[in-house]
């Protein structure tokens, strides 16, 4: 198990919670899917 796992998760959400404001200011989020065999439904 990753110990770190909390951490990564509240980084993580903490980008996409700030992305508009981000945004405002220049900055572009993007989003990767890293498992392209499987669709998202």
């Amino acid at each position: 198990m990753d110990e770190e796992f909390d951490a990564k998760v509240k980084d993580i959400t903490g980008l996409y919670l700030t992305a508009i404001e981000r945004s405002q200011n220049g900055e572009h989020t993007i989003s990767v899917d890293e498992m392209t065999g499987i669709q998202a439904r």
